[in-house]
């Protein structure tokens, strides 16, 4: 039954069903006072296609969006119009804009989601033409359903402008919640810790999608209003959660060996206290956004004076070696600051800092993308005017029917760019619809009065749209009762179209199927090297950047550092979501699999050893330190260069002696050093080590074809 739980209220989506659902509400009881069913339930449907189409970058340009959305939805429906019984110039029609529609997604999110509603708009009127005595009105109801929608939304975001940002940011610090607990289970006493460190690099990547979705909602709120992110202390808690990220994810101890030397003690289970207490605190940040002094009324702080307390009397005792003594204090450090970080603001952003967005694509860029065939967005947009075309050709062989116009819909709603996205949504989608259609049987043999079939109507589109994003078979079950009752509305012998649209939901299904099967396949495989290669880069700009500011003796949250610390989380969410994609393809497809396992773990443990070695930054005394300091910063950096470059075939050179010489002189160095010295030592040890097991990791990857490149 947990599958069937309720999502947040505080979503986005929770906003858009209770818009959609009032708007059909009044539309359909309406078309019911009037004896006009027919004709609302198409301005039904053009809330459904403005609903779709909603995204908070909207509402930041809402002059352009109306322009676009009206000229675009009315071009698809008024073309379904005027091309409806050509059938040749229908098909050539429906191939181009598919393709070009797709195509504008490009332009980012806005004009993407514009052109899906668009599509979806094309489609309603295909389903509908049949059902209307004047159909040339279609494109004016359907373009007046969505424009009420987006009336709607517009007083909506003015009362409440902060809503999608601050359900993003909840969504980020729940996040880095879930990796503190996480990390916590460390120092239970049956943990496999390189299980665990998989399923941390799972979160991680996790929380780095959400920083980048609070960042983009950041954005467009400077475009907005320049000013608005630093009065409203989002911009402050934005660079709160990056710095909580760094310290979470920082690594300063092998968890397992301290584990096993302090069974006997209680120090674990306190350990574990804390860090389950920090967790609760950093889940409560977002209430304090506002606020700049509050107060955390709980007992992390007295814990983590008592536990520094125990380790001092432990250690008097040689209760354990001085080695995890060092490791106990360095971890209780890091504990410590972030309790700090969570009790308190902290202003990071200068009160002139903007955000530097990407350049912009123009339209002369865009022509030049239509044609280049070599993007995963070419072939996505191909695949799916194909799709479409074939579709209408198998609907002209088919009876006439208005509603084998339903097999176009089913195309456009579970084709994805990826064979794992789509591979998905077709079990979604036959599972829900076979659900849906068994509850609108029932529906249909009671023969309920027109009223209660429009109140399970708004709720069947409420559940849909509340449901989308997380429960995608529920939403699709939803969305065929909602249809099924629309098809009573028009007249027709719902019982005898039932088991029609489960025929066409299948055939559907496997048409799309085959198309991302054989019709230029983006097998994941073939962009494996370049993920990996473009999570070292990034994690080599990180490294870099540390490094600088170690031998500047500096501690800085400049703009470089932020974004080379962002960026390299980002990548390795990239990552984790490629081999998790990959897990979805053929067998035949994952023989890459079990070394981009073993490599996220490799490279979310160096990303760890970074992280922790970020937190001590500017702070080496040690002059015999820090020229070596200097020599591994740039053999690491050399390193992964080096591995970037046989990712993307280019020679492999250079040898492993330099890390074991390395290795050698840090060993040594570690007995002489106190202190911060001796964890910047620890940390650059297990860089040293951790370089090594990537590299041999990648040199055994024959279909890579990086052994051979070896000088």
């Amino acid at each position: 039954m947990a599958y069937f739980s309720p999502p947040s209220t505080r979503s986005p989506w929770f906003i858009a069903a209770i818009k959609a659902s009032l708007l059909t509400a009044g539309f359909l009881l309406w078309g019911l006072l009037h004896d006009n069913l027919v004709m609302m339930s198409a301005m039904s449907m053009g809330v459904s296609a403005a609903a779709l189409s909603d995204h908070p970058s909207q509402y930041a340009r809402r002059g352009i969006t109306l322009l676009s959305m009206l000229v675009s939805f009315g071009l698809a429906s008024a073309s379904v119009v005027a091309f409806y019984h050509l059938p040749w110039l229908f098909v050539v029609g429906l191939g181009v804009s598919t393709y070009m529609l797709l195509m504008a997604s490009a332009f980012g999110p806005r004009f993407g989601r514009i052109s899906f509603g668009a599509l979806n708009t094309a489609v309603f009127t295909m389903l509908s033409y049949n059902h209307h005595q004047q159909p040339e009105w279609l494109p004016v109801m359907l373009v007046g359903g969505s424009l009420s929608y987006f009336v709607l939304s517009s007083l909506v975001h003015f009362v409440m402008p902060n809503f999608d940002l601050e359900h993003d940011s909840r969504q980020l610090f729940s996040t880095l919640a879930k990796y503190q607990l996480l990390k916590a289970r460390f120092f239970d006493d049956a943990t496999d810790p390189a299980e665990l460190r998989l399923r941390l690099a799972k979160i991680g990547a996790q929380a780095s999608l959400a920083l980048a979705n609070v960042r983009q909602q950041l954005i467009v709120r400077q475009n907005q209003n320049p000013s608005a992110n630093h009065q409203s202390g989002y911009l402050a808690q934005f660079f709160k959660a990056q710095v909580l990220l760094e310290r979470l994810s920082s690594s300063h101890l092998l968890y397992q060996e301290l584990r096993q030397e302090l069974a006997d003690t209680s120090l674990p289970a306190r350990i574990q206290r804390v860090m389950v207490g920090l967790s609760k605190r950093i889940l409560r940040q977002p209430r304090y956004r506002g606020q700049q002094h509050y107060e955390m009324h709980d007992a992390v702080a007295d814990e983590l004076a008592k536990l520094e307390s125990s380790v001092e009397r432990l250690a008097s005792r040689q209760v354990f070696s001085s080695q995890c003594g060092s490791q106990l204090k360095y971890l209780l450090t890091n504990l410590a600051k972030v309790a700090e970080l969570t009790e308190r603001q902290v202003p990071f952003p200068k009160e002139d800092f903007l955000f530097s967005e990407q350049g912009k694509l123009k339209w002369r860029d865009y022509w030049r993308l239509c044609v280049n065939s070599g993007t995963p967005l070419f072939g996505h947009a191909t695949r799916m005017a194909l799709c479409m075309v074939v579709g209408y050709g198998v609907i002209q062989m088919l009876p006439a029917d208005s509603q084998n116009y339903w097999l176009l819909l089913t195309i456009l709603f579970i084709t994805k760019p990826t064979f794992s996205e789509t591979k998905q949504r077709l079990l979604q989608r036959i599972a829900g619809t076979l659900a849906g259609i068994a509850l609108a049987t029932g529906l249909y043999w009671l023969a309920l009065p027109a009223a209660a079939l429009i109140v399970i109507a708004v709720i069947a589109k409420f559940v849909f749209f509340w449901y989308l994003q997380q429960r995608y078979s529920v939403a699709v079950g939803c969305v065929s009762v909602y249809v099924a009752i629309l098809l009573q509305f028009y007249g027709l012998d719902a019982e005898a179209l039932f088991i029609k649209r489960i025929l066409i939901t299948v055939s559907a299904a496997a048409l799309v199927y085959l198309a991302l099967r054989y019709l230029w396949p983006d097998w994941l495989q073939q962009r494996s090297r370049h993920v990996v290669a473009a999570s070292i880069k990034a994690l080599s700009a990180y490294q870099s950047n540390i490094f600088q500011q170690y031998l500047s003796q500096q501690r800085l949250e400049d703009e470089p550092y932020r974004l080379a610390r962002f960026h390299a989380h980002v990548s390795e969410a990239a990552l984790v979501e490629h081999w998790q994609a990959l897990l979805a393809e053929p067998r035949t497809k994952q023989s890459e699999a079990t070394t981009l396992y073993l490599l996220t773990g490799r490279l979310h443990a160096y990303l760890s050893y970074l992280s922790a070695l970020a937190s001590h930054r500017g702070s080496i005394n040690s002059a015999t330190a820090l020229p070596l300091i200097a020599q591994i910063g740039q053999r690491l950096a050399q390193q992964l260069e080096q591995l970037e470059g046989a990712l993307l075939s280019k020679p492999l050179v250079g040898s492993q002696g330099d890390h074991r010489e390395l290795s050698q002189r840090l060993s040594q160095l570690t007995s002489t050093l106190t202190g911060p010295d001796l964890m910047v030592t620890f940390q650059l040890l297990r860089l040293n080590e951790n370089i090594e097991q990537i590299r041999q990791l990648l040199l055994g990857q024959d279909n890579w074809q990086l052994a051979s490149q070896i000088n």
